[in-house]
């Protein structure tokens, strides 16, 4: 192997990441945590209205990350909501993170046991806006209660996101490795594919499992420096016939 660690995104490259319908983070907090005297004032489409607009405003200007408590924080203070007693606003977010529809993606167990089998060391690197407890037991939910990899980092702790190239160096010092030595496996070709190969990793891996047509065609991005696969199955192929 030419590489000596692995760095893996969460969300569609380690499992699968899904949504009830659309916002229903957002409507669930409404419903289920909101107290009924606020709900006489103010209406869910009030509240979902002035999240998506929050979110699409941040997102798009901010390479850091902030945390869904802070957004519906924000949200809670423009709209003056009032929640139910007895719980608090994490525990809320940590319970609403927990009904995301999850699954593990096909075989990347298996590609974790090929990693351990070169002595390959390998860890999680994840955008989210959720907290590391959630994401941790999300991934959990879906290999049988396990952590299977070694390390979990997630930009909502460490305060900055991919494509941003201080996620992955810090990814890569987590590890003890220098960049060059560590490759990085992602769904996102913009935030993993660019990102990792911004920050010198020796190779990006985009696991296109979903089919996305690759639109960035006026990003610096080196064809030699990362590779296309739909599977794991695919990708493990690639490493043990040496076209890695």
């Amino acid at each position: 192997m030419n590489f000596k660690g692995c760095l893996f995104d969460c969300w569609d490259t380690v499992i699968e990441y899904g949504e009830k319908e659309k916002n229903f983070l957002i409507k669930d907090f409404y419903d289920e945590y909101i107290s009924e005297d606020t709900k006489k004032v103010v209406s869910k489409q009030e509240v979902v209205d002035v999240y998506r607009k929050f979110c699409d405003k941040y997102f798009k200007q901010y390479d850091f990350e902030i945390r869904i408590e802070a957004i519906f924080y924000y949200v809670m203070i423009y709209l003056n909501l009032k929640m139910k007693p007895n719980i608090s606003l994490e525990e809320a977010c940590y319970n609403l993170g927990m009904k995301h529809i999850t699954k593990k993606i096909p075989d990347c167990d298996k590609f974790i046991d090929f990693l351990k089998k070169n002595d390959i060391s390998y860890a999680v690197l994840s955008n989210t806006i959720h907290s590391y407890k959630m994401t941790m037991d999300n991934i959990k939910k879906c290999y049988d209660g396990k952590f299977i990899f070694n390390k979990l980092l997630v930009s909502s702790d460490i305060g900055v996101k991919k494509p941003n190239t201080m996620i992955f160096d810090l990814g890569a010092r987590s590890l003890n490795l220098k960049n060059e030595e560590c490759i990085y496996i992602g769904d996102s070709f913009l935030a993993d594919v660019y990102g990792s190969s911004n920050s010198n990793f020796y190779k990006s891996v985009w696991l296109n499992w979903k089919k996305d047509e690759n639109n960035y065609d006026g990003l610096a991005v080196d064809k030699d420096k990362y590779v296309e696969v739909s599977s794991y199955g695919e990708l493990m192929t690639l490493m043990k016939e040496g076209r890695f």
